[in-house]
């Protein structure tokens, strides 16, 4: 299976990475993990999330945010990939 970060939700993902490791030292390392997590997640069972348009799904990020809509990334994902 592929797995496909659109370039807009990777830009907001290394925003955000950034954004937690000017907060805390470690702090974005830790939102990658929950972002590496949440791939992984997709990737065992992507039928479990929204699909927002053709093969995309809507992905959630596990982690602690000012606002939990907020970091959303969207995956595309091909079985036999």
């Amino acid at each position: 299976m592929l797995v496909v970060l659109r370039p807009e939700a990777e830009h907001e993902l290394l925003e955000a990475q950034t954004w937690y490791e000017s907060k805390a030292l470690g702090l974005g390392f830790e939102f990658a993990r929950a972002a590496d997590a949440a791939v992984a997640s997709a990737l065992r069972n992507p039928f479990g999330y929204l699909r927002i348009e053709e093969e995309f799904r809507r992905v959630g990020i596990n982690h602690p945010t000012p606002n939990p809509s907020f970091h959303r990334t969207c995956a595309k994902s091909r079985a036999g990939r």
